[in-house]
Parts: C-alpha cells; sequence; structure tokens
C-alpha cells in the first residue's frame, strides 16, 4: 500500500518529466527564426545598399548571438527554467518587433544601424537561452545514460531549426510585410516560450519510483527517435528536393503534434507499469556526474576537446558556407543547389545516425574516438576535394559528403562527452564554451578562405580555377589531422567506454570497517592486532589492552569481543 501511495504521489512528476521532451522539441523548432535573422537583413541590406563589411557584421552579429553558448548557459545555470524561457520570451518579443519595424522603415542613418545590430544581438540571444534552457532540462530530468538520446533528439532538432520558421513563412505569409510578420511570428515565440516557461520543469521523484520507471527512459525515448527520423526524412524529400514549403510546414506541424500524442502514450504505458507491480522497484538509477565548469577547465581532455571543435567545426562550416564559391572555381555552377542539399543530408545524418550509434556503443567505443573518426573523415574530404578539378564532379560530391560528415559528428559527439563526463548541473557552460569556440573558428576560417580566395582571384567572390581553394583546403585539411590527435590524446585522458573511474584510496578509519581492508591496514594496524593477541595468549595486564582497544573504532571493538569469545570457547 505504501508502495502504491509513492507512485501515484510521483505520477504528476512523471508527466512533467516526459513533457519537457515533445515541448523542447517545439521550443527548439520555433527557437530556430533566431538564426535567419541575418538571411532576413542581409536581404533588406542588398536592397538598401549596405557594403560588404556591414553585410559581414549582420552574419557574424547574428552568429554570435545564437552560437555565444556561455551567456546563455550562464543565465541557465543561476537561473530556474521558467526565469530563463521568460527572458528569452521577452527578448524575442522585444527584438522581433523592433526589427520588423526597422525592416519596413529603413533609411539608412547610423542611429538605426546601431539600434538594428543590438536588436539583431538579443533576437538571436533569445533563441540560444530556450534552446540552452531546453537541452539542459530535459536532461536533468533524465538518468545519465539517457542524456545520450536526449541530445541526439535535441541536435538534431536544432539543425533543422531554421527551415521550421521559413517554410511557415514560405507556406502562409510569403505576401506579408516584414513588419506584421516579424512583430506576429516574435508574439509566436513569446507563447512558446512563456508554455515553456510553465511547463518544462526540474522534477523531483522518489528514488524508487524513479529506478523503476527508468527502465523504460531507453525505449521510451527511442520512440521520439523514430518519430524525428521519420519528420527529417520527409522534409527533406518533400521541402528540400523537391522545394513543396507548404507541405514542409505541414510535416512540422504535423510531427510536432505527434509528439505530444506520443507523450500521451508513453506516459500512460510506464505509469501503468509501475502501478501493476510486475516491475522492480529496487533497480538502480545511473546517476548523473556533476563536475563544475572551473574544474573542466583543468581537465586536459576538455582542453583537447575544445581545441579539437574549434578547428572542425570551423574549418567544415567555412566549406559550407562558401559552396557557391567552390562551386565555381571547380566551373560546376549549375551543381550548386545539389552540392548544398548533400551537404544538409550529409550533415543531419551524421548528428541524428552517428549521434544515435554513439549512444548504442557507449559501453564498447569510447565517445572521444567517434570524434577522432570525425576529424580523420574530415581531412580525408578536403584531400579529395583537390581531385575535384582533374578527376571529375563526382569528387566534389564525396568531399561535400565527408565534410558534412565530420563537422556533424562533432555538433552531436561534444555535447554528448561533455554531458557524460560533467553532467547536466553546469552542462550549459560546458557546452557553451564548445559552442562559442565554434562560432570563433567559423569566424576565423571563414575570413582566412576569403581572404585567401580575394587574393587568388580579382578581389571579387567569384575565382575560377582550383588555384583559388588549393591553400585553404590544404591548411583546412591539416588541422583536421591535428584535431585528430588532440582528440586521440583527450582518450589517452579518459576512462575505457563503459567503465567509472577508479575510487580513490580509502581513509584509515574507512579501512578498519571489514575484517579483509583491516588484515591489509598495514604494519600500525597489524602491530595492533599482535599486541591484542599476545596480551591474551600470555595474560598480560588488563590495562595494555584498554589502551589498545581505546585507539580502535567501534567496529574493531566489537570485531575484537567476537574473536576473543570465539577462542575462549
Amino acid at each position: 500500500m505504501d508502495i502504491q501511495k509513492k507512485i501515484n504521489e510521483n505520477a504528476q512528476m512523471m508527466v512533467f518529466k516526459w513533457l519537457s521532451i515533445p515541448l523542447s522539441i517545439l521550443v527548439v523548432l520555433v527557437a530556430g527564426a533566431s538564426y535567419n535573422l541575418f538571411a532576413y537583413f542581409q536581404q533588406i541590406g542588398a536592397i538598401v545598399g549596405y557594403g560588404k563589411d556591414t553585410m559581414t557584421a549582420i552574419k557574424y552579429t547574428v552568429l554570435f548571438g545564437y552560437y555565444l553558448g556561455l551567456l546563455p548557459g550562464l543565465i541557465v545555470k543561476f537561473a530556474s527554467p521558467m526565469i530563463a524561457y521568460t527572458m528569452a520570451a521577452i527578448m524575442a518579443l522585444f527584438a522581433f518587433v523592433g526589427l520588423g519595424w526597422i525592416a519596413e522603415n529603413e533609411t539608412g542613418s547610423t542611429a538605426e544601424w546601431i539600434i538594428m545590430m543590438i536588436l539583431l544581438f538579443i533576437g538571436a540571444m533569445s533563441g540560444a537561452v530556450a534552446t540552452v534552457a531546453s537541452i539542459v532540462t530535459a536532461v536533468k530530468n533524465f538518468p545519465k545514460q539517457s542524456a545520450w538520446l536526449i541530445v541526439v533528439i535535441l541536435i538534431a532538432y536544432y539543425k533543422i531549426a531554421p527551415y521550421f520558421e521559413f517554410s511557415t513563412r514560405s507556406a502562409f505569409f510569403s505576401e506579408a510585410s516584414l513588419l506584421w510578420y516579424f512583430a506576429g511570428y516574435g508574439l509566436f515565440m513569446f507563447v512558446v516560450f512563456m508554455a515553456a516557461a510553465f511547463l518544462v520543469k526540474e522534477v523531483t521523484i522518489d528514488k524508487m519510483v524513479a529506478a523503476a520507471a527508468a527502465q523504460f527512459d531507453g525505449p521510451g525515448l527511442l520512440l521520439f527517435v523514430l518519430l524525428e527520423a521519420l519528420c527529417l526524412g520527409a522534409f527533406y524529400v518533400v521541402a528540400l528536393v523537391y522545394e513543396q514549403w507548404l507541405y514542409g510546414a505541414i510535416i512540422f506541424y504535423v510531427f510536432a503534434l505527434l509528439n505530444f500524442l506520443m507523450l500521451g502514450v508513453t506516459t500512460k504505458l510506464i505509469i501503468d507499469q509501475v502501478k501493476s507491480g510486475k516491475i522492480s522497484l529496487t533497480a538502480k538509477v545511473d546517476e548523473h556526474n556533476d563536475k563544475s565548469f572551473v574544474s573542466m577547465l583543468g581537465e586536459p581532455k576538455y582542453i583537447c576537446l575544445l581545441l579539437a571543435t574549434f578547428l572542425v567545426v570551423g574549418v567544415c562550416q567555412t566549406y559550407n558556407f562558401n559552396i557557391f564559391q567552390i562551386a565555381f572555381s571547380y566551373q560546376k555552377q549549375g551543381q550548386v543547389d545539389h552540392i548544398v542539399d548533400t551537404f544538409w543530408i550529409s550533415e543531419m545524418g551524421a548528428r541524428f545516425g552517428g549521434g544515435l550509434l554513439a549512444y548504442l556503443l557507449r559501453n564498447q567505443i569510447n565517445g572521444y574516438l567517434f570524434a577522432v573518426a570525425a576529424a580523420i573523415t574530415g581531412a580525408v574530404g578536403f584531400g579529395i576535394s583537390l581531385l575535384g578539378e582533374p578527376v571529375g564532379a563526382s569528387f566534389i560530391f564525396t568531399s561535400c559528403i565527408l565534410v558534412a560528415v565530420a563537422m556533424g559528428m562533432f555538433w552531436t559527439i561534444c555535447p554528448q562527452i561533455v554531458m557524460d563526463d560533467a553532467g547536466p548541473k553546469n552542462f550549459g557552460l560546458n557546452w557553451g564554451l564548445i559552442v562559442f569556440l565554434n562560432v570563433c573558428g567559423i569566424t576565423l576560417f571563414g575570413e582566412l578562405f576569403d581572404w585567401v580566395y580575394e587574393k587568388q582571384g580579382d578581389g571579387t567572390d567569384k575565382c575560377p580555377g582550383q588555384t583559388c581553394i588549393f591553400v585553404q583546403f590544404i591548411v583546412f585539411g591539416i588541422l583536421c589531422i591535428f584535431a585528430a590527435i588532440l582528440c586521440f590524446i583527450a582518450y589517452t585522458k579518459d576512462q575505457p567506454a563503459g567503465e567509472e573511474p577508479k575510487p580513490k584510496k580509502a581513509k584509515k578509519d574507512d579501512r578498519s570497517k571489514s575484517k579483509e581492508k583491516a588484515n591489509k591496514g598495514g604494519s600500525k594496524s597489524s602491530g595492533k592486532d599482535k599486541s591484542k593477541s599476545s596480551a591474551k595468549d600470555k595474560g598480560k595486564s588488563t590495562d595494555k589492552k584498554s589502551a589498545g582497544k581505546e585507539k580502535s573504532t567501534d567496529k574493531k571493538k566489537s570485531a575484537g569481543k567476537e574473536k576473543s569469545t570465539d577462542k575462549k570457547k
């Protein structure tokens, strides 16, 4: 009866635990509009006549706001999910309404430009705060092993999120003015984020009930993985390949609804199974680690991972951003759309499929080895790209796939590793630094690519011939090899897959708690035992016995008395 009472008392918390999955998915998708801000305002800039430097400033302002990582991580660490989501909601509404007004009333004044840049950063940051809050809260509600799957689910949606807003506009609001569209979408973001503020919670469930329910976490999350695979595949074919944005938008909304329906089915089945009494209530829950941001900065393996992701994501995303220039250099301008689609599906496949594979093999293959393989894949991709001109277009597509796979794997495996090593409490900061270094790498290597490209050409963004990208790809390939070495060094500093860190050496008082440990306790302890035995056999004074007993622990007293009684008998 007492067990049933506990289950009933924790049933509501179990519902909130699982509610964090579909609602976090919706938040991440809606927040993707923040990333699209730079595309909108670069188009506006082209109409108004912004110079190249201004267009670049718009791009990196949004990218740094969306991928800053550290500031959202700090907010999520010290604020409750309710406060974090509320901040994101207010920031989104304020920024999008203001940007809508600027988009319709652009005059080109300096003051207006400054306000626009501030609002772009705030709007991009709102998406970052909401996304980090969603991932961190969802992971905290589940045991350690389930965290890998949650990262796979949300990081894959993180990639496709910008298309949620784009397909919505293309399907339903293509003729609407940017003033009203931005204001309306800002209000939509406000409503969704505020709903999350009240419904996405960090739950505390009784350990006995949590242990029973944890047996269903993996299968339950795999159902959400299956829905995501269907959603991603359908959207890619319908929207990206055939450009049917209306159907693409419908796919998003249908699968968002299916996620909530899956929530109802999953929680009902789990609660019924736990209540049935057929499930063990004594199973062990795999607890998260808990390492601070500062302690992680002192970990050599974490430093190596930071440098590796800076290099790999930086150079691979630079390839992605410059696909048009690369295709032009190989005289394959007509293949640009196909190359872009190939890169997208390859990266998404690596994020989703590679992350899922890492989860399934987490006890057999160390996560750092997946990072090593990804970095080597990137190096091979850049090497093969150099054969595009003499061999043919097929090598351009091959290199595109390999580079995309390398980047996709790093986007997924890095948060999985950090979550596994440090736990969710400081995940916002630990992963936030990785995301921040990613955008730093994108900026640095993007500028390097453009500088060399212009030097090799006539100073424009069109440079024919392999020489235009030859130097960059050689450098990028070498950097990927260096990243692979860093990841292997990190692997040597990590525990083997499936093993926990060795416990620290026990203190003397702890060793005395068991007979076996007491026998290994060293000469001091051995001397005491011999003294007691000698005192007993030779009939020495009780003063010595008393002195020896005072030095020992309570458990030794008890053990000594039992030994003495046995020998006397």
